[in-house]
């Protein structure tokens, strides 16, 4: 097998254990802190200024909701921008702000497109849930907690995502395929790095009550774990024989 030139990669001899991702993601993050950070930020606050722009006080519940969802499709692309510097800068190429969102937006039609279709998946299941939750009320939680957990299961098996895009053109239902079937392969891995994504946002939530102190916080924080998985993705690619 080739191997990878870059920032960070290990020698194709030496396998990658868990706390050598962490070790290497943090010096990528450090060498290229800038860049990440500003690509982290744009779609953190972007996020944040369009539900300000959209919700206020009086509105519904149910308003305040739908709302959330140009968050998402902002928070999803940046997902992808960060992505690409990540996987250029391990395998030696050049990157910045302008070529990581630069990306996006020329391939704006796929990425969207597969982000219909995970969100698609998360309906399906919310709806299910509620139907059943609906007709059998006596076991109506044990739905929800299903529900959950299949909602969480989908959020585990694209965690690769953007990676399989942005390194192997692949989207849609094949790359959502393909994210699942490299994830399956130590989904172990990448379940302790997904919750050290969830929790501290769930707990940076409880502690600041101002969402633009939150979403400055993730900016920071979030090149640091997908920095992980972009070295789990490659580790992942090379065991298999893809490089």
């Amino acid at each position: 097998m080739p191997e990878v030139k870059g920032e960070g990669w290990p020698s194709p001899d030496l396998p990658l254990t868990m706390g050598e991702a962490w070790k290497r993601a943090l010096a990528l993050y450090r060498k290229n802190f800038l860049t990440f950070f500003g690509i982290a930020l744009i779609a953190r606050l972007s996020g944040e200024l369009l539900y300000f722009l959209l919700v206020s006080e009086s509105q519904p519940l149910e308003v305040s909701l739908l709302a959330l969802l140009p968050g998402i499709f902002i928070t999803f692309l940046g997902s992808y921008a960060l992505s690409k510097a990540i996987l250029d800068r391990i395998q030696g190429r050049t990157a910045s702000l302008q070529e990581a969102y630069g990306f996006v937006l020329s391939e704006i039609g796929p990425i969207l497109g597969t982000l219909a279709l995970i969100l698609g998946l998360e309906v399906a299941i919310f709806v299910t849930a509620v139907g059943l939750t609906a007709l059998i009320r006596f076991i109506g939680l044990l739905w929800l907690y299903a529900a959950l957990f299949a909602f969480f299961l989908v959020l585990l098996f694209t965690a690769f995502i953007a990676f399989v895009f942005v390194e192997e053109g692949v989207y849609g239902w094949a790359g959502i395929r393909r994210s699942y079937e490299l994830v399956r392969r130590d989904w172990g891995a990448v379940l302790v790095v997904l919750l050290l994504i969830v929790f501290p946002s769930l707990l940076l939530g409880l502690l600041f009550p101002e969402s633009w102190i939150v979403a400055g916080i993730e900016a920071l924080y979030d090149p640091l774990p997908f920095g992980v998985l972009a070295f789990l993705y490659l580790d992942i690619r090379r065991n298999i024989g893809m490089g």
